[in-house]
């Protein structure tokens, strides 16, 4: 199998990171990979590619890339696959991300009309309106199958009038240790056991209802025996975690794009018993690593809301209302671990699908 697949995303973002590279490791298990590079800075290049430098063919000139595509296409047919980024699409808020997804689009139906298909690896969906409505559809509509991650997202397809196959995130593969690995090696990791203490990492993405000044005091306020660390995984989320760290006289560790970082915020995890967010990967990577995952959510999280709730998590999933409400040691003493057999077993699943949707099987 041939597969293209283009490395063109947030790369201020670990858990885009993480789950790109994952992407890469199946498409590498199932076939020969054609990585569109153009743009992409070298130190995410080198990050997403170690160790796999030498079994992909990259193509950082977009035109040439593209023709290569075609060319592949024409030979081999059906045997080509060009799979979209995992993560998540927003709806379009400006021009220039119309114009964007229209000549997605164009490459969308040029590849399946000269004979190769198109997978979206898993993923959200937030449609459009007026305009970028038809051009959500005009994307999507060559689509050989669409891999999503949460229902809201499947009934926004539904919308649009296109099925889809209901599956978990990326990150879920993270359970597998054998997978795990690729991303955080155990040569790297602090080799050593789960520790029992009462470490909590917050890390928080900015949203409408947040007051820093008010959420440091909540957050002050949890019984001694806790200890507060912030990390951000995310550059924009610096700001506000710095801010709330500094307010709490707490630790932070963020992640910067080097390699170093990646090992500072995994250890974290490691060493934390519960951590508290409203992003998906901060909440799936420390439960990787054995946290107990807390999500704080409001309308704009139906994706960690639909996720927890899917791995029978509900219970560790609180409103911002409750957040500003509840004691945090009260959210802390209802939240329940992560059943890791069952996450497993859904990271097997996981790995089969997107095997069977390279492969067309």
């Amino acid at each position: 199998m041939k597969i293209f697949f283009s490395l063109r995303t947030q790369f201020s973002n670990l858990g885009d990171l993480v789950i790109n590279r994952l992407l890469v490791k199946e498409a590498l298990d199932s076939g020969n990979l054609f990585l569109d590079v153009n743009g992409v800075p070298d130190w995410y290049l080198n990050l997403i590619l170690k160790g796999v430098d030498e079994k992909a063919v990259l193509n950082n000139n977009r035109i040439r890339y593209y023709l290569l595509l075609i060319l592949v296409i024409i030979q081999n047919k059906s045997k080509v696959v060009v799979i979209l980024k995992p993560g998540g699409y927003m709806a379009c808020n400006s021009k220039r991300m119309l114009l964007t997804r229209f000549l997605q689009g164009i490459q969308n139906h040029v590849v399946v009309a000269l004979g190769g298909r198109v997978l979206r690896a898993p993923s959200s969906q937030q449609n459009s309106k007026g305009l970028g409505f038809l051009v959500d559809r005009f994307r999507l509509s060559p689509i050989n199958n669409q891999l999503i991650r949460d229902e809201f997202s499947c009934d926004e397809l539904k919308r649009l009038g296109f099925d889809s196959t209901f599956t978990h995130d990326m990150a879920v593969l993270l359970f597998l240790d054998e997978v795990r690995r690729v991303i955080f090696p155990n040569s790297l990791i602090k080799n050593r056991k789960k520790i029992e203490n009462n470490n909590v990492v917050f890390s928080f993405r900015e949203r409408s209802w947040m007051h820093s000044t008010y959420m440091a005091s909540t957050i002050k306020k949890m019984d001694k025996s806790y200890d507060s660390i912030f990390v951000s995984q995310v550059f924009s989320d610096n700001k506000l975690n710095a801010e709330l760290a500094d307010s709490t006289d707490s630790k932070i560790v963020t992640y910067d794009g080097s390699e170093r970082s990646i090992i500072d915020v995994a250890n974290e995890y490691i060493e934390c018993k519960y951590v508290v967010s409203n992003r998906l990967h901060v909440l799936m990577i420390a439960a990787s690593f054995g946290a107990i995952p807390i999500a704080i959510v409001s309308a704009d999280d139906e994706k960690v809301r639909s996720f927890m709730v899917r791995i029978g998590m509900e219970g560790n999933v609180f409103t911002s209302e409750e957040w500003m409400l509840m004691p945090i040691d009260t959210i802390i003493i209802k939240s329940e671990p992560v059943n890791a057999t069952l996450m497993k077993k859904y990271a097997g699943e996981l790995k089969e699908t997107i095997r069977l949707a390279i492969l067309n099987e």
